[in-house]
């Protein structure tokens, strides 16, 4: 990123898409602490694992449901909400109808408490 900034002149480089979700963390180390540091908006897509989020099995699973069942949401809203809590980061996740737009919308409307958010970064480590 700094590289492709140096290599503009007169423009600003003011986010990055990249992929981003519990099942992919790659840019917690680097691209997402470059966005915070600089400023830069970090556009996370595919932020439900392209469709692991929901298919997903396994102990790392359970935990995402366990959370979800705790506060009556969908895999996919706690998922969604996860990424959103890192600064700089919004999502663009895929919605195939108008119930899938509702329900990625409705993530704006609460936040993950600190001990969820710590229980799913552990689990997806």
């Amino acid at each position: 990123m700094k590289e492709a900034q140096q290599s503009l002149s007169h423009e600003k480089i003011v986010s990055n898409q990249v992929e981003f979700s519990l099942i992919d963390r790659s840019v917690e180390t680097g691209i997402l602490q470059y966005c915070q540091k600089e400023g830069l908006t970090l556009i996370a897509y595919s932020p439900l694992g392209q469709g692991k989020i929901p298919r997903g099995r396994g102990t790392s699973f359970k935990v995402l449901d366990e959370i979800a069942r705790k506060l009556g949401k969908s895999r996919n809203q706690v998922a969604l909400n996860w990424v959103l809590q890192h600064d700089s980061v919004v999502a663009i996740p895929k919605a195939a109808d108008t119930d899938h737009v509702k329900e990625n919308a409705e993530v704006a409307e609460w936040k993950l408490g600190r001990e969820d958010y710590q229980r799913l970064a552990e689990a997806f480590s």
